[in-house]
């Protein structure tokens, strides 16, 4: 729904984009850990977003909406991201290589051993990319002057030839962002909305209508599952836990923050 996410500070395997190449071994752990994002927390986020469209009044096209999922949630999302983070970087792997280490001490060890890479203008570009056109056995960089300061166009052409080499390896069209514009004309707007909510929040205002009446905001009857659609063709269902003790005030702020919003565009 547009809503986005940082994972960039996992220590393994997030550095780097994932490629369709003849050699995908390297993809391996990125996907196994996307799997854990999801498993561990995403599909708790997108079961609340599907709880929000059946019963409290979301729709996914309305840019509106959108806009507004981002202001309430967003903060939230990457907290719960940062938790994952902590405890994904902090848990031993098993391997007859790693020795139980956790993704942290890797790291770590390998900074001892091989030191830190002040700046490295390749940090984001995928092992198998590095062997195949930094290597000894690749095409010498003879346009790339080691003498001369770094900038982002030294690396240019390199660039539009990896691209150009790997676009027959891309097959996927992007996927489209959904529009999530600001409702409101100014900064002044805005804040008359914020301080709205705020009002209605600190005297508990419960919405009442035809999605969700004011008598169901209870804890001890709101629904503590959500089915959701997964798998590659989205064709298998999980019902995915979600607590009413944590989920449900998620809910009643969205359903406030939805009230205000409607009320205030109307006028």
């Amino acid at each position: 729904m547009g809503i986005v996410s940082d994972t960039s500070k996992l220590a393994v395997g997030v550095g780097h984009d994932t490629y369709d190449l003849d050699s995908s071994t390297h993809n391996t752990q990125i996907e196994r850990l996307w799997v854990e994002v999801g498993r561990q927390f995403a599909q708790r986020w997108k079961a609340f977003f599907t709880r929000l469209e059946c019963l409290h009044g979301l729709n996914r096209k309305n840019p509106h909406h959108l806009w507004l999922l981002q202001f309430l949630f967003l903060d939230p999302i990457n907290i719960d991201c940062e938790i994952f983070m902590e405890e994904w970087n902090h848990h031993p792997i098993s391997g007859p290589t790693t020795n139980h280490q956790s993704p942290l001490d890797m790291c770590f060890l390998s900074e001892v051993e091989n030191g830190v890479y002040i700046t490295d203008p390749l940090h984001n570009v995928h092992p198998d990319i590095l062997t195949r056109y930094y290597s000894t056995s690749g095409p010498p960089l003879s346009h790339i002057n080691d003498s001369e300061e770094d900038t982002d166009n030294s690396w240019t052409p390199l660039r539009e030839e990896i691209a150009a080499d790997v676009q027959s390896n891309l097959h996927d069209q992007p996927v489209p962002v959904p529009d999530h514009s600001n409702p409101f004309p100014s900064p002044e707007a805005e804040a008359i909305f914020c301080q709205a909510l705020a009002d209605v929040q600190s005297v508990g205002l419960r919405p009442d209508n035809t999605f969700f009446a004011a008598s169901e905001w209870a804890i001890d009857t709101y629904e503590t599952h959500e089915d959701i659609s997964v798998g590659f063709r989205k064709t298998k269902t999980l019902s995915m836990g979600l607590p009413p003790e944590i989920w449900m005030p998620r809910a009643l702020v969205w359903a406030q923050g939805l009230s205000v919003l409607h009320y205030l565009l109307e006028l």
